[in-house]
């Protein structure tokens, strides 16, 4: 009864409306609304796809939880919200990480999204922004973190991170993004960015390099941090951080 009364009044409102809710202005932008990111998936470059979307944790639909980041050689990015994972995987590849989520103790982010700043075959650039329960993305966020994702060693280095405790305070950085560079043992990153909680903003130089490594007890490989920041006189200190994630799965044949 509720049902005839609703569409009767809509019918009466519209003289379009035919009684079927998928032909509604709103059902009808939300399709072609569909269609635009279906056809941005397929058909745009890596970097133009990077740019059009973001992964959310309050994404249901599986597609807009897989982001593919190189098509020619099947590199997937994929959320799993429930078990608050990251999943890189290609032919041969498989790693997974835990990230941030509602469920993290102290590091607790109870909404957040995942946009991609960079990729190739072999790494990826990440920034994942963690926002207040009930806010919309984009608005009032607890942290923001960059990760630079390496394949090699199965590991998501957290090369800065910006938080706060209060909502009404901004996070310490504005765009552009950091610019991640591949060297031949490694990694290079340069970003100038400026710090918004000062009056006026205070302009910071950061410059970082990674060398492949090998630990001394474990054997195993890693990323070498070396600070070039020159900060009066001195070798700066953007080395010291320890939000890195280590894959909590790594299955791989090849990392090429």
């Amino acid at each position: 009864m509720t049902l005839a009364v609703t569409i009767g009044s809509v019918a009466s409102a519209n003289p379009y409306f035919s009684g079927d809710e998928s032909q509604t202005p709103g059902a009808i932008a939300e399709k072609k609304g569909e269609k635009i990111s279906d056809d941005l998936r397929r058909t745009a470059s890596d970097k133009e796809r990077w740019q059009s979307f973001s992964l959310g944790s309050g994404d249901t639909d599986p597609k807009a939880l897989e982001l593919v980041l190189i098509k020619s050689s099947g590199f997937v990015m994929r959320l799993d919200p429930k078990e608050e994972r990251l999943y890189f995987e290609r032919k041969g590849l498989r790693q997974a990480f835990a990230i941030q989520g509602p469920s993290g103790g102290d590091e607790v982010c109870p909404k957040y999204s995942i946009r991609v700043i960079d990729a190739a075959v072999d790494h990826a650039v990440i920034l994942q922004n963690c926002y207040a329960d009930g806010a919309a993305p984009g608005t009032m966020e607890i942290s923001s973190d960059y990760y630079l994702y390496d394949v090699k060693t199965a590991i998501m280095l957290d090369f800065w991170r910006s938080g706060t405790e209060t909502k009404k305070i901004p996070l310490a950085f504005v765009r552009p993004d950091p610019v991640v560079k591949k060297t031949d043992n490694g990694y290079r990153i340069d970003w100038v960015y400026r710090d918004k909680t000062s009056a006026p903003q205070d302009a910071v130089t950061m410059h970082n390099v990674y060398h492949y490594a090998v630990d001394s007890d474990s054997k195993l490989l890693y990323l070498r941090c070396k600070d070039l920041t020159n900060t009066q006189g001195a070798e700066g200190d953007f080395c010291e951080k320890g939000g890195d994630l280590k894959a909590i799965i790594d299955n791989r044949m090849s990392t090429h």
